[in-house]
């Protein structure tokens, strides 16, 4: 081979290799940059569906819990007196949002037989175990979760056959670690009657973000108000009319059929305050 003929190959020099190099670079940044941002805006949707529905989940909980909400009867022929701010009784810790809630409701757990003890004689009354459901918001331990838990605690009547299905008859569990704020509120107001009626407004704010401080510029109990940069929000409101209440709120010396005897416990036992309007 001839000398001339090693002049027409050369190899590549180290200008040229970076001026590739940073063509290459510019070209593909745009291209990771949308990649990037279209994968941030996918686990943010994600993640604002998850919360939501959370939230909705908590919700029906708790309007089913206050739907259903109820008090003693300890004989036939009481007279039902009810107070509405008796209902539901809580108490707070050091601050807020750390609150709890309680209150006796039905139970919509098990089968009929769990819940009525029917009498042996068409004579005698029928009686009805309530459960005492508690809903609160106590601190999270877990560092990367720096907001608050929402805990539901259900004790069934001892003489309830559920009360042995569980620990304690007490059947507890975790609905929530990303509360910011939940309040049940007693409201009132005057229909077109002149009536009082009363309904229950429940306040419920779930917040969440990808970021691992983003909590540096949200102080928990703070209820927002609008969107946050980075934060994902589920703020909810519902408002629930008791069909047991407003039964016995309207009609106070109403005959009673087969629930005759309604027990559940004393809520003025519970250390704690009523709640007011």
């Amino acid at each position: 081979m001839r000398k001339d003929d090693f002049k027409e190959f050369h190899g590549v020099t180290l200008v040229e290799l970076l001026f590739a190099a940073s063509i290459l670079i510019l070209l593909t940044l745009p291209i990771f940059r949308i990649l990037s941002s279209g994968m941030q805006s996918s686990l943010y949707g994600m993640l604002q569906i998850e919360t939501t529905s959370e939230a909705r989940r908590i919700l029906k909980q708790i309007h089913s819990d206050l739907k259903f909400i109820t008090y003693r009867i300890s004989s036939i022929d009481e007279t039902v007196n009810v107070k509405p701010e008796q209902l539901i009784r809580w108490t707070s810790a050091s601050s807020l949002p750390q609150v709890s809630y309680h209150f006796n409701s039905f139970s919509t757990k098990g089968e009929i037989n769990d819940v009525i003890n029917l009498p042996a004689s068409s004579n005698d009354p029928a009686r009805v175990y309530t459960s005492r459901i508690t809903y609160s918001v106590v601190p999270n331990n877990d560092p990367t979760r720096p907001f608050f838990q929402l805990v539901r605690k259900e004790k069934f009547h001892p003489d309830s056959p559920l009360s042995k299905q569980f620990p304690n008859g007490v059947w507890e569990h975790v609905l929530s670690k990303r509360v910011n704020t939940f309040q049940i509120k007693l409201v009132s107001f005057e229909d077109q009657d002149k009536d009082k009626q009363y309904f229950f407004l429940v306040v419920l704010q779930l917040v969440d973000s990808l970021k691992s401080n983003f909590s540096a510029s949200i102080v928990p109990g703070d209820q927002l108000k609008g969107k946050q940069t980075g934060v994902i929000l589920a703020d909810f409101h519902d408002v629930v009319f008791s069909d047991a209440f407003t039964l016995y709120w309207q009609n106070s010396s109403i005959v009673r059929n087969w629930y005759n005897i309604v027990e559940g416990e004393d809520l003025s036992l519970i250390p704690g305050v009523d709640l007011t309007e």
